[in-house]
C-alpha cells in the first residue's frame, strides 16, 4: 500500500501503541507518523469514561493540530469512547478502525 505522503497519528495511553506503530510502518510506508503515548495521565483504567472521553479528544485534537490526517487508538475502548464524544465528525470520511 503506498501513502502517498498521508500523515497518520497514533495514540496511546501509554506505550502500548508503538507495537501498533511497528506494525503500520511496513503496512504503509511512505506515510509520515505522529505518535503520541499520553503517559502524563496514567492509568486509564482508574479514570473514567467521561474523562477518558476527554482525553481522548484532547489527543485527537493534538495529532490533528500537527498534521494527522488519519487517527489509530490503540486500545479499542477508548478509540469507541473517543468515536461516541465525536471525535472526527467533521466533513471528512471518517473510519473508526482499533487496534490492539
Amino acid at each position: 500500500m503506498s501513502a502517498g505522503g498521508v500523515t497518520i497519528g497514533v495514540f496511546d495511553s501509554g506505550f502500548g501503541g508503538l507495537t501498533v506503530l511497528r506494525e503500520l510502518l511496513p503496512r504503509i510506508p511512505g506515510a509520515r507518523y505522529i505518535y503520541l503515548g499520553d503517559t502524563a495521565r496514567l492509568p486509564y483504567g482508574s479514570k473514567s469514561q467521561t474523562t477518558i472521553a476527554r482525553y481522548a479528544v484532547e489527543s485527537a485534537r493534538f495529532l490533528e493540530s500537527h498534521g494527522a490526517e488519519h487517527l489509530v487508538m490503540q486500545h479499542g475502548f477508548r478509540a469507541g469512547t473517543a468515536r461516541d464524544s465525536g471525535v472526527g465528525d467533521d466533513s471528512r470520511d471518517r473510519r473508526d478502525r482499533s487496534c490492539g
